[in-house]
Parts: C-alpha cells; sequence; structure tokens
C-alpha cells in the first residue's frame, strides 16, 4: 500500500542511500479488504472508537438503528430496480423513483430530458450502486472529516464525507464553510454491498480515483508531502448512494492520543484487581 513521498520543492523523497522514501497510502487502501469480504452488510468502525461495556447497550441501540434504516432502504431500491429492470418505463413509477431519489439521497441531477424510457433508464443507474447510512454526531471540534454537499467537474452535487486534507482552508470561502460544519464523521457506517439480483458489487467501479490527497507529514525531522489513496469513506465511496443519520455523542470517545484515555468514558469504575 505504500507510495511515494516528496520533499518541500515537490521531488520524490530520497534517504541517505538514495532510495525512494515510501510512506503507507492511508486508509483507502482497505478498499480491497472490503471488496473481498463477501458479506451482506458490513459495519465500518474506527478502532480508535472502542468504548467500555458499559456502553454497550446504547452502541449496539444505534447500530441496529443504522442497520434497520439501510435494509429498509435496500427494500425500496431493490424493489424499484425489478420493475425498472423488466422496462417499466410507466410514467408513475419513474416519478415515483425520481422523488424517492430526491427525498431520500437529495439527488439533483435533473432526468427530465429525453424520452420515458431514457428516464427510467437514467434513474436505475443512480438506484443501482452501493449504499451506505452513515451515523453523524455533533461537531465540537474533532480532528477529522465531516459530511458536506460536493460538486463535481459537471456541477452534480452529492452527499459526501470530506477530510480537511481535501479542503483548501487558505481560500477563506472554504474554510468558512469548512468550519461551519455541525457534524463530524465518527466513521459508524453500514455497508450495503450486494445489487438487487444478490451480486456482489465491484467497489472498485464506485471510487473516484482522481480523489487522492496530499498530506503533509514528517520524516527525520523534517516537513514532507506524501500521496494518499482516496480515503475508504472519502473518495472510496464517491459514488455510493449515501444517508447521513444523527446519532447521540455518547457512541463516540475517540482516542487520538494517550491524554484521551484520562476522559471519563475510558476510564475504568469500580474495583480494579
Amino acid at each position: 500500500t505504500d507510495s511515494v513521498a516528496i520533499d518541500a520543492q515537490g521531488s520524490p523523497l530520497r534517504d541517505a542511500e538514495g532510495h525512494l522514501v515510501l510512506r503507507p497510502s492511508g486508509h483507502g487502501a482497505l478498499l480491497d479488504n472490503l471488496n473481498s469480504l463477501g458479506g451482506d452488510i458490513v459495519f465500518l468502525k474506527t478502532s480508535d472508537n472502542i468504548l467500555p461495556e458499559r456502553f454497550n447497550d446504547t452502541i449496539s441501540l444505534y447500530k441496529k438503528a443504522l442497520g434497520g434504516l439501510l435494509i429498509r432502504l435496500q427494500k425500496e431500491v431493490y424493489g424499484y430496480l425489478e420493475r425498472l429492470s423488466t422496462g417499466d418505463c410507466d410514467l408513475r413509477l419513474v416519478r415515483s423513483v425520481e422523488e424517492f431519489l430526491g427525498v431520500m439521497f437529495f439527488f439533483q441531477e435533473p432526468t427530465q430530458d429525453g424520452s420515458q424510457k431514457e428516464r427510467a433508464e437514467a434513474l436505475r443507474h443512480y438506484l443501482h450502486r452501493p449504499l451506505r447510512v452513515c451515523g453523524v454526531v455533533k461537531h465540537e471540534g474533532e480532528p477529522g472529516g465531516a459530511p458536506f454537499w460536493v460538486s463535481d467537474s459537471q456541477g452534480r452535487a452529492s452527499l459526501q464525507i470530506v477530510e480537511s486534507a481535501q479542503v483548501n482552508l487558505d481560500q477563506l470561502d472554504q474554510r468558512q464553510i469548512w468550519e461551519a460544519s455541525g457534524y463530524f464523521n465518527p466513521v459508524d457506517i453500514v455497508c450495503g454491498l450486494r445489487d438487487f439480483r444478490g451480486g456482489q458489487f465491484d467497489l472498485f467501479q464506485y471510487r473516484d480515483a482522481s480523489a487522492g490527497f496530499a498530506t503533509t507529514k514528517h520524516h527525520e525531522g523534517k516537513q514532507i508531502r506524501a500521496l494518499e489513496l482516496p480515503g475508504l469513506w472519502n473518495g472510496s465511496m464517491a459514488f455510493w448512494n449515501t444517508v447521513f443519520v444523527e446519532v447521540p455523542k455518547s457512541t463516540f470517545h475517540a482516542v487520538k492520543t494517550v491524554m484521551d484515555l484520562l476522559d471519563d468514558a475510558h476510564r475504568t469504575r469500580g474495583k480494579v484487581s
């Protein structure tokens, strides 16, 4: 998963012996793992957000809620796809699918151009994708990604999880948008990896390969830049259908530094033997 690092001048970084310095390419490298699991529904959670057992009831409740919402959405998506795949392009069906895409996935691209058959095929294309339900928490200044609208090169907007490394914070308007985010991504994600006929999606077909980013790191006391793959829940899921759901802050107590282990949420209660 290693990728090339560059120095301050933008040249490939080499060590004292002239060998290229390679860096881990980020959690986007895990897309291959997810793609090879063969699962129907997969729950994602980061290892820095594992809480003591006393939180299990709350955490499991909201895991079930997120999973249940995904299953409900899948059933609706599958039902529409079954009908669209038979060539059914009845106007009422087309309008119903357009409304569903708009309400549940905030689908904004108009499909009114063309014949009803062409509109139905366009809708089938946008329904036939991996699905994810992402739990988000109120933002309280944690470092990490957040949910945003993102416009692509053709002006189409979609719901995405964005990392700060993907944003040009030197631009005032972009910084203001970033800092105005009301929610934070705790990586509490449920993924639907099967299509309506039970086949497994090839997840690499739904990745935005152009969404890799360069991050600032340090190597032997010097600041360097390292290229990373599109993040697992960022560019690697760019063309999934996405739903964001607010979950309680009690489900998220990340450990980013050793000092975070001193927070009440991570401290052992009761007698220690």
